[in-house]
């Protein structure tokens, strides 16, 4: 992991290079953004490789992952800081910013069984203030200073699921923001396919950059698995050795239809 996480730096500075001339004049705005456990820190590590810029997280402008402001974007064009990072929420006024500055967004979500157990492990590593802040602000799940354990988070992150979807996925719905899975971005060493890795890394290239390079593409797929910040496993499906009998009964009852409609299962037989 060490080797690829090496080999993608190396291809960072390789884009840096090849783009240097072109970055000093290129004041595009583009942002990276996801639910939180859901790969926005993996998006992060293509968008900088492909774009041989480093990101810097919106918070850095606007005091939270999930709002953007014009004072945000005012700055951060002013800094000449054209790719940022975030969990936007996906409210009307995020949106109409995004439209009226043009900025080449991606958005990235996931199964949201997976999600809720990277969120709660990563919850339960926290220390109560950090953890009701985080929780609280981007998916108001109403966490006191209490001791919870890993399981009881995950329960409660698990009967939240509508709710917490529901802040972020109108993104998905809106024809000027690049939507992927991040089951489609993750490839074999994840659980997933080579070949939709591929297809949606050309489709972030075509997003940020407006064009294919495919050398690039070839290298960023080939070094882009694991080595991120809040990286644990990452793979798909790890909810199935996760969930208890009664939070897989609770998560068919609250995310179910969830699950349909974001096209992770067919049905309620799972």
């Amino acid at each position: 992991m060490r080797k690829a996480h090496l080999i993608l730096l190396a291809g960072i500075a390789t884009a840096l290079s090849a783009r240097q001339s072109a970055t000093q004049t290129d004041s595009t705005l583009r942002i990276v953004s996801g639910l939180p456990k859901s790969g926005t820190h993996l998006l992060k590590k293509v968008a900088e490789a492909l774009t041989g810029t480093r990101a810097t997280w919106i918070k850095r402008y606007s005091r939270t992952y999930r709002d953007l402001t014009e004072q945000a974007i005012e700055q951060a064009k002013r800094t000449r800081q054209t790719l940022l990072s975030a969990h936007l929420h996906g409210t009307a006024e995020n949106v109409e910013l995004i439209k009226k500055y043009d900025i080449r967004t991606v958005f990235v979500y996931r199964d949201p069984r997976d999600q809720a157990v990277s969120l709660a492990y990563y919850l339960h590593r926290m220390n109560p203030r950090a953890r009701q802040m985080f929780a609280n602000n981007l998916f108001n799940l109403g966490i006191g200073d209490e001791r919870l354990s890993r399981e009881e988070l995950l329960t409660l992150i698990i009967s939240k699921l509508p709710e917490s979807y529901a802040f972020f996925m109108p993104l998905a719905d809106e024809e000027n923001i690049l939507a992927i899975r991040f089951e489609d971005l993750v490839g074999t060493k994840g659980g997933g396919s080579d070949e939709a890795s591929l297809r949606t890394i050309e489709q972030i290239t075509e997003k940020l950059l407006g064009t294919i390079d495919e050398k690039r593409i070839q290298t960023v797929a080939h070094s882009l698995f694991g080595g991120t910040m809040t990286f644990r496993k990452g793979k798909i499906g790890q909810w199935k050795d996760e969930f208890t009998e009664e939070q897989k009964a609770l998560c068919k009852e609250v995310a179910g239809q969830l699950l349909i409609d974001l096209g992770y299962e067919n049905d309620f037989d799972w």
